[in-house]
């Protein structure tokens, strides 16, 4: 993933004007556009109107309470530039008007952006910018705890925190609506955990790809967004916990190219698809992921009142294979047509086991040839008969 060459210049400005960092508490101090801060401040003032970068990040160490001010931009650099310095704690403010993104993280270890508002970031992105809110690139071990981030702006695609090349990033109690783009989006990002956010009205709500192994993907609540509530995919060891998704345009769950994959206790219901467990997905190959989900669990979920299916595994064909999963504990009941849980195309050596599934336009359980029956399935008041196929249902 390429990054825009601009990023250099707010790099040099802070090498050239960087003092000595301090972590010792500040006065409260006005501070000017394009200032590089090389001690803790907490700000007198809002900046409005910034020619270029809001604030420059010039030392390790500090922390930065906008104390309830606002940095304003005329959308031509980043509100806040952090370029290599870690544990700097950025809080307490709104940051609006600047483009490509509202704070930049690059090279940063350990920086905490809490409380913050971030609104109308990236205008006029155009493809092949990277535009968002929030953005971490080579930036481990940040942590992103309870802003508010809505960029509702026209341009080809502006996200509302982008992660990238970062590991062990938490993302925590976040308010991520209306962005243009992604809501969220975090790629070879491993050991990356998110919990508790709310994502609304986005395209995607989050969006996990390629080489963020190990994610926790825990509690948030996805609705409203305009194709999947949560994308994960191209992936090693995810666990997606307890996570709620409500009246997206496409999947609530959507889940490509897993390997070894616990999904398990979440709520799926008003979407086209509740939860889609899908090998093939395109696009992955190019980022050095592989096609195909095996050896996944997906258990004591419930999907119900979706459009198409509740529960839809399907595979594309012989090299994009969907194989050796469970499905196991899950309800699915009043989904549409397609049924409450299909099983179908490339698909080998899947076990249902403790299946309910209810009151299904289509039938209770579909499941295609090389299906393992682990016993225990239930389906009643099914609109098509028989109320199981390829399982035995009680």
């Amino acid at each position: 993933m390429n990054r825009p060459l601009f990023l250099g210049v707010a790099t040099l400005a802070a090498l050239v004007l960087a003092g000595q960092p301090s972590r010792a508490p500040s006065a409260t101090v006005k501070v000017s556009c394009g200032q590089t801060v090389t001690k803790s401040v907490t700000l007198g003032n809002d900046l409005q109107n910034c020619p270029g970068t809001g604030l420059i990040i010039g030392a390790d160490n500090i922390t930065v309470d906008l104390n309830g001010h606002t940095i304003d931009g005329t959308n031509q650099k980043s509100g806040i530039d952090n370029q290599k310095h870690a544990k700097v704690t950025i809080m307490n403010g709104t940051i609006t008007d600047f483009r490509p993104e509202g704070v930049n993280l690059f090279g940063a270890r350990g920086n905490v952006l809490r409380n913050l508002t971030v609104r109308r970031i990236g205008a006029g992105c155009r493809q092949g910018d990277i535009c968002a809110g929030l953005f971490l690139m080579n930036s481990p071990e940040n942590t992103i705890v309870g802003n508010e981030i809505s960029n509702q702006v026209q341009a080809f695609q502006v996200n509302g925190i982008d992660v990238y090349n970062s590991p062990g990033v938490r993302i925590e109690r976040n308010r991520i609506t209306k962005n243009s783009g992604e809501g969220m989006s975090v790629f070879f990002s491993p050991k990356t955990v998110v919990v508790e956010n709310e994502l609304d009205g986005n395209r995607n709500g989050m969006d996990v790809n390629t080489g963020s192994d190990s994610i926790r993907v825990v509690g948030n609540h996805a609705r409203g967004n305009r194709a999947a509530g949560i994308a994960v995919g191209a992936v090693h060891g995810a666990h997606v916990l307890g996570n709620v998704v409500e009246n997206n345009g496409d999947d609530g769950l959507f889940l490509f190219d897993l390997s070894s994959s616990v999904t398990r206790g979440n709520r799926a219901s008003g979407n086209f698809t509740g939860i889609h467990l899908y090998g093939g997905q395109g696009g992955v190959a190019q980022y050095g992921g592989k096609h195909g989900s095996a050896n996944n669990q997906l258990i004591g979920n419930r999907a119900f009142d979706n459009a198409h299916a509740g529960i839809w595994v399907k595979g594309d064909n012989r090299k994009e294979a969907v194989e050796r999963n469970l499905i196991s504990g899950n309800l699915a009941s009043r989904n549409g047509r397609a049924g409450g849980i299909v099983v179908e195309g490339s698909v080998t050596a899947n076990t249902l086991r403790g299946n309910t599934a209810n009151a299904n336009v289509g039938h209770g359980i579909d499941a295609a040839r090389r299906t393992i029956d682990g016993g225990s399935n239930r389906a009643h008041g099914n609109h098509r008969t028989p109320q199981c196929i390829g399982v035995v249902c009680s």
